[in-house]
């Protein structure tokens, strides 16, 4: 043990077996002045996409050995300043849910979550309905006259990214905005609430993989 101290000391640990640093995504900012234009393709993974709303100016800095943690499962990861939505069309939609599907040309978007879900997964999803009614309560009360500006709901951006399946990249679809919410429907499945998501960028979608 003194020996292999002292080859430490002098050379610096060879221990292949250690971990890996975790940067917590819920914990870190989106660099949001540099996201990609909307309908540009990323990658095949949820981690081009994450990576490019993290920004590179802010990887960079990372030392090695360093990973980004969140739930790579969930269809709903978050940051500071935004929520990260991600879509996949093309398959059959599980017992209970509901399907994602565009309407109206593309403009809206048909997007489930289950807030009582738990683990990390339904914990970004019941911050993002939190977030959600948050803010249709603010903008109730500022209609009304009777707002209180120190009760007013951080502001976050919702992005949305897109798929058609497994097989195909993520685009990158723009921000959106909640147009309607639905509540748990128990005939879907107990705790499911259906978000109308308006694309605030989709004439600005172009569709191309530059």
């Amino acid at each position: 043990a003194a020996r292999k101290a002292a080859h430490d000391d002098k050379f610096g640990t060879t221990n292949k077996k250690e971990r890996p640093l975790r940067v917590v995504l819920s914990e870190i900012p989106g660099f949001l002045d540099n996201l990609p234009t909307p309908g540009r393709s990323l990658g095949y993974t949820k981690d081009s996409c994450v990576n490019r709303v993290v920004g590179h100016t802010f990887l960079n800095t990372l030392p090695p050995n360093t990973h980004l943690s969140y739930q790579r499962r969930g269809g709903v990861v978050q940051m500071t300043n935004a929520f990260i939505l991600f879509v996949n069309f093309g398959g059959k939609p599980g017992y209970g849910r509901y399907e994602n599907e565009f309407t109206e040309g593309g403009r809206f978007l048909n997007f489930s979550i289950t807030p009582e879900k738990r683990g990390p997964r339904g914990r970004s999803e019941l911050d993002l309905y939190n977030h959600i009614a948050g803010s249709n309560k603010a903008l109730s009360a500022s209609v009304n006259g009777d707002g209180n500006d120190g009760d007013a709901t951080p502001k976050k951006e919702i992005l949305l990214f897109a798929r058609a399946s497994t097989k195909s990249k993520f685009v990158y679809c723009g921000r959106c905005k909640c147009a309607e919410m639905n509540g748990s429907d128990p005939g879907v499945r107990l705790g499911s609430v259906e978000l109308t998501l308006e694309l605030l960028d989709v004439e600005q979608l172009v569709g191309d993989d530059a």
